[in-house]
């Protein structure tokens, strides 16, 4: 690390006013040597800003010339740069600007500097500049002008940070303004009350924070001081603001309440790997709930807080009255841990189920909204209202009698057939399964998962009242790990157990948990043609696991009906037409028989056969999920060809997938147990598997996710990439973006490679997976690769 500032030495040695120092023991690191000199004025040297970008490590503040181990000295005035690991002057770059710099900010291709000074190389740079990070040092184009609060004298600026799009300036008169970085045009203002100065700024996952002497009010779109002019809100400040660092708007909500021994406010401040914002300076306390406080000693940090509120709930409906109450049933929302159900705008009823009894009044106009453990809530759902006392449309809820096989063999073949018996089978209420605290009846098999059942039966007979009334009838489940659902023997729906036929010893194509399965529930429409109009349906569903060790699996069935109305009455069946009688037909004149004739011989007429149906195409699996890889997550790149095929894998780790961590459905934690610190920055994976029949192959489609990004190889050609831009990759190369894992997994990435692209031979499947940030809260990969061929095949 290195230290700035205004002093003359560290450790009993002499320095100037920098030095690099070890992070563990704060002995002076050698090995990085730098000399800084002033020669104006009065030659004293200050260090007022330290930032690296790269190899090259920014110091700004009151210098004129910067060497290192006795070399001659280069004259970089106001900001140098010099080489971060041995502190070697750049000696072809100098911004030489004619004031102290106060912060800088460097970006690939320029310096960002804000300060006192109004000019750099002879140019004009007033109290802020974009320098190149060229030979001579030209700043950017077009020319920056900014206009500031105030005066030229009083308008020195103390911060500075750019985003992509943006840069942000802080400093004297309160302001914290920001500018489009392409055309420097002004896009943001904002004004603090007197003694307000800005003089911090970070920015991190979309946030700009700035710090100052300010616990008062910002005000919006203000351009001047003193006056204010143009300012359009007014919000509360207490020494550290937020601002969205796209649209350069007041976020209100961030309002710490601190106490400040002198006023000073906030000096310095950063936000860390793990999105905590720190920050220093004249602090004594800080609120820390409704009525408590806590010591500050010069800093306060505020932890990153979840704020992603859970998926809305859906297929809400609501029971007919029952005297004064109804009963709202809906799905279960993903990362839900209660549900609260409203009436008009009332909160009536707050559940951890997804179902209650509440009561009537006003208009009747229900909605449910999801509420997760940090306390964010969902958007409301969409509006349900009692249905028609005569005809309920909740016939089937979650929780009903079904009865159920989970023996280690499969079901007799006709076990679908409504006439099926199924007198011998268990009988319990849903829900159904293992692993989850919402479980009512259990599926597990007490001698341990080596002895669970791979898939588990179930069956329910279901009379529906006015069953001739009935429109469509609609069934929600989930595939907890895979399921298939059938009417009356007749499959009508499945997910997660791909399209061919299903075998008691078929797992289950991926290993959701039971939360995320639930937010993503299989629905599944009959129409009026589809439903008897007698009798009694029989549901029947199969639960297949992806593998016996998973966590949890679960199964439960809703079924809900819609009727026709009066306004919508049932289509009349069509009218059958009278018949016709024909009349006797007159017979046939004969005429004398003719004096026989040998006939010419004539070849009959060639015909074309009809065309035969194109046959559908057919899908195989190839790859399913959950199976094992070799991976490597060591903090260094591979040797080089590690994606093709003849590579030697042999000294990586195995393990079955989903690899990653921080993610509740692993098969393999390839979590660093040193700390996230030590993390690799890419992990990379390998898998060879064996495509049995080439004739008739059409494709090979590949499906995974980019948890956080992610490129595929096939035999070392690269495939397919996502959250990873389009240049070459490299291991320390970041992801795009940092995403949860069931955010990845509901977004995956599908690669499609023609039957012409594919190597003789077993095929090398290879992966590389990067984190945007080490400290990431979870990575995650598995993939599945599914071969179509010509139909009949």
């Amino acid at each position: 690390m290195v230290a700035g500032g205004q002093f003359s030495s560290a450790n009993g040695q002499p320095v100037t006013a920098v030095v690099a120092l070890d992070r563990t023991t704060g002995a002076t690191d050698t090995s990085f040597n730098l000399t800084i000199e002033n020669r104006i004025t009065n030659g004293s040297v200050l260090v007022r800003t330290l930032a690296r970008k790269d190899s090259s490590l920014f110091i700004g503040g009151a210098l004129t010339h910067v060497s290192s181990r006795g070399g001659a000295a280069s004259y970089q005035r106001g900001a140098a740069q010099v080489d971060a690991a041995t502190g070697a002057p750049v000696t072809s770059w100098n911004p030489e600007f004619n004031g102290t710099v106060v912060s800088v900010d460097p970006t690939p291709d320029r310096l960002y500097a804000a300060g006192y000074f109004t000019t750099s190389r002879g140019q004009t740079a007033m109290k802020a500049a974009a320098v190149l990070r060229q030979p001579n040092s030209p700043l950017a184009t077009p020319q920056w002008s900014p206009v500031w609060s105030s005066s030229e004298r009083s308008n020195y600026q103390q911060a500075i940070k750019a985003t992509t799009n943006r840069v942000w300036v802080g400093g004297s008169e309160h302001s914290m303004f920001s500018f489009d970085t392409t055309t420097f045009a002004r896009t943001s203002t904002g004004i603090s009350n007197a003694g307000g100065d800005l003089q911090t700024i970070s920015i991190a996952d979309g946030v700009a924070y700035g710090g100052c002497h300010c616990n008062n009010y910002q005000y919006s779109d203000a351009t001047t001081w003193p006056g204010l002019a143009g300012w359009t809100q007014a919000d509360k400040i207490g020494w550290i603001g937020a601002w969205d660092a796209a649209t350069g708007e007041f976020l209100p909500e961030f309002s710490p309440i601190i106490n400040s021994d002198k006023g000073a406010g906030s000096w310095s401040s950063m936000v860390d790997s793990k999105g905590t914002l720190w920050t220093g300076g004249d602090y004594r306390s800080v609120r820390t709930g409704v009525s408590s406080s806590s010591w500050a000693g010069g800093f306060v940090r505020f932890p990153q807080v979840d704020s992603t509120a859970p998926a809305t709930p859906g297929g809400v409906v609501v029971s007919a009255p029952a005297g004064d109450t109804v009963r709202v049933a809906w799905s279960g929302s993903s990362g839900a841990t209660s549900y609260e159900v409203l009436r008009d705008d009332r909160v009536v009823a707050v559940t951890g189920a997804t179902a209650v009894d509440v009561p009537l009044g006003g208009g009747n106009r229900f909605f449910v909204r999801a509420v997760d453990a940090a306390g964010n809530r969902s958007a409301s759902s969409r509006v349900a209202v009692p249905a028609d006392p005569n005809r309920n449309p909740l016939v089937l809820p979650y929780g009903s009698q079904w009865a159920y096989r989970n023996d280690a063999s499969a079901a007799p073949a006709d076990w679908t057939a409504a006439g099926f018996d199924d007198s011998s089978w268990r009988r319990g209420p849903g829900m159904f399964g293992f692993g989850s605290e919402a479980v009512v009846t259990s599926t597990d098999n007490p001698a341990g998962s080596s002895a669970r059942a791979v898939t588990s039966y179930f069956r329910r007979t279901l009379t529906i009242p006015d069953v001739d009334q009935v429109k469509n009838l609609t069934l929600t489940t989930w595939a907890d790990d895979g399921v298939a659902v059938y009417v009356n023997g007749k499959e009508v729906g499945r997910k997660n157990l791909g399209s061919s036929t299903i075998s008691y010893s078929r797992y289950a194509d991926a290993a959701p948990r039971t939360a995320t399965a639930q937010a993503e529930p299989l629905q599944i429409q009959l129409a009026d043609a589809d439903v008897p109009d007698s009798g009694p349906l029989t549901i029947a569903a199969e639960v297949h696991l992806n593998y016996k060790g998973t966590r949890d699996s679960s199964f439960d069935l809703r079924a809900t009906a819609t009727y026709y109305t009066d306004s919508d009455p049932k289509p009349a069946p069509p009218a059958e037409a009278d018949p016709v009688q024909e009349p006797e037909p007159e017979p046939d004149p004969v005429d004398p028989a003719p004096e026989p004739v040998d006939p010419e011989p004539v070849d009959p007429a060639p015909v074309d056969p009809a065309p035969e149906a194109e046959p559908e195409p057919v899908q195989q699996p190839v790859l399913a999920a959950g199976q094992q890889w070799a991976y490597r997550t060591e903090a260094s790149a591979p040797a080089a060809g590690w994606s093709a095929s003849s590579f030697d894998d042999s000294g990586w780790s195995r393990g079955k997938a989903v690899l990653g961590f921080g993610s509740a459905d692993l098969g393999t934690d390839i979590d660093n147990p040193a700390g996230s610190s030590a993390r690799a920055v890419t992990s990379y994976f390998r898998k060879t598997v064996e495509l049995a029949d080439r004739d008739g192959l059409q494709s090979l489609t590949l499906t995974t996710w980019a948890d956080d990004g992610v490129a595929v190889y096939v035999d070392g050609v690269e495939v397919g990439r996502k959250n990873l831009g389009t240049g070459s990759l490299s291991y320390g190369r970041y992801a795009d973006s940092a995403v949860r894992t069931s955010a990845a997994q509901a977004a995956p990435l599908t690669i499609e490679i023609p039957a012409a692209d594919l190597p003789d031979g077993p095929l090398t499947i290879a992966a590389e997976v990067h984190v945007n940030y080490r400290a990431t809260k979870d990575l995650s990969f598995d993939l599945t690769a599914e071969a179509t061929y010509e139909g009949e095949q």
